[in-house]
């Protein structure tokens, strides 16, 4: 299973979320760093696209584990639910392709 962390305490408006899940998954330079782009690049990481630099293999998922996680609702509460928001659009998309979900939202 594959593992991605972000660190709540570091995302305090929508440049640095951005910036921090640029680095984490890896995605692309050209990444128009709005949750549209978000939601494309993790749309396709199972393909070797180059739209994140994780890449799932068949039936992996991916975890993503947001720590400082209340402390992130509290400050920033439109970033946490548009995060939880695009995961679930992102699982949707996977279900219409007939592959079930792949991305797991840890709240720690």
């Amino acid at each position: 299973m594959a593992l991605v962390q972000l660190d709540g305490r570091l995302i305090y408006d929508w440049a640095s979320f951005h910036r921090l899940c640029k680095e984490a998954f890896g995605f692309p330079s050209f990444y128009g760093e709005n949750m549209d782009a978000f939601i494309d690049c993790l749309t396709y990481i199972d393909e070797r696209d180059g739209m994140s630099a994780i890449v799932l293999a068949n039936a992996e998922n991916l975890t993503i584990e947001i720590t400082g996680s209340k402390d992130l609702q509290v400050r920033v509460p439109e970033i946490a639910e548009a995060l939880a928001s695009s995961v679930d659009s992102v699982n949707e998309r996977f279900v219409e392709d007939g592959k079930g979900p792949r991305l797991v939202l840890r709240w720690l």
